[in-house]
């Protein structure tokens, strides 16, 4: 007797494992049993014409991705770019942004909204009846705030020890310059690509001009194309000529004489700096020929100290060292 119902329970086991796999496979194939509803992008915008302001809201959600960054473009009836930005999103995958533009012409003008790690466009337009209307002019100089001394205002990541760095990094986030990497973190150790850094950097001096043609390496879809087409077309980007590495982290010398040029470009008085003015640092020898004199004239004027005797410029600069240097930058006025 305990044999057969030994065997009667070996015999109810296999079935009994069939039925519960079955179910769990009945469950997991069901989309609205665990699947996450991704809600479509969108993107909307209106021109203020009294005010002189655009405004633009909308969402954009990415399954497994909380807060994480879009890029935002507005383009003028022509083509040209006229605004970009990175843009964070709140605990709903939504922004509103505000920005003040220069009076618009007639025509028609598109927005355009991907998410900061690549991806396709979506897009809005609004129509400008006619040219004309007060606003502020996009080459004035930034408008500097005290910014948020809280270290958790905008991220979760930045330890006491940079606390060097906060003020800086909140101030960049409230100018809409910055816009952390995704889920309340900003990344203060990680290295900057250089695409990145010409985005902040354009954005930052809202710069305007005739765009160049882009570099071989940058994809003209890719979100930062029109800052480097833009920033080649005022001198700005470089390069090697034909590539421009825009994935690459950013060496510090790269950095300073990137920031000379648009800082020069904007028309910020600069004092002239000579080889005199690195004499002070134990690797002024390391520094490029080519960045030799941006780099100078950033040391004259106090925006860079290095770590009071080098330089490094052949190091990676940190999100958060590039922090530092744009504000102070930034704090300069014309």
């Amino acid at each position: 007797m305990i044999m057969k119902r030994i065997l009667q329970q070996d015999r109810v086991r296999p079935l009994v494992l069939l039925l519960l796999l079955a179910c769990a496979f009945a469950m997991i194939s069901t989309p609205s049993a665990f699947a996450i509803e991704i809600i479509p992008p969108t993107v909307s915008a209106t021109y203020d014409s009294g005010a002189g302001t655009i405004t633009m809201e909308g969402s954009h959600q990415e399954a497994g991705v909380l807060n994480y960054p879009v890029v935002l473009e507005v383009l003028r009836p022509d083509g040209s770019l006229l605004y970009f930005a990175t843009q964070g999103l709140d605990e709903e995958y939504a922004f509103e942004l505000t920005i003040a533009v220069a009076p618009l012409s007639a025509g028609t003008y598109t927005v355009r909204m991907a998410s900061y790690g690549g991806g396709d466009y979506t897009t809005a337009t609004f129509a400008v009846a006619q040219s004309g209307g007060s606003g502020r002019s996009s080459s004035s100089s930034p408008v500097i705030a005290t910014p948020s001394s809280d270290p958790t205002a905008y991220y979760d990541d930045i330890p006491n020890s940079m606390g060097w760095a906060v003020n800086a990094i909140n101030g960049l986030t409230e100018q809409k310059i910055v816009a952390g990497i995704g889920d309340r973190a900003y990344g203060p150790a990680l290295p900057i690509r250089r695409g990145d850094f010409i985005l902040m950097l354009m954005n930052a001096y809202a710069l305007d001009g005739e765009p160049a043609s882009l570099f071989t390496d940058v994809p003209a879809d890719s979100y930062y194309g029109n800052a480097i087409a833009l920033a080649r077309g005022l001198g700005i980007a470089v390069g090697d000529g034909e590539r421009f590495r825009p994935q690459e982290s950013l060496t510090r010398q790269d950095a300073m004489a990137l920031l000379h040029r648009a800082m020069v470009k904007k028309g910020v008085a600069l004092p002239e700096g000579t080889s005199a003015d690195l004499t002070g640092f134990l690797d002024a020898g390391d520094v490029s020929a080519y960045a030799g004199s941006a780099i100078a004239s950033l040391v004259k004027s106090g925006i860079v100290q290095g770590d009071g005797t080098r330089l490094y410029p052949h190091s990676t600069i940190t999100r958060a060292e590039m922090a530092v240097m744009l504000w102070k930058a930034l704090e300069i006025q014309e």
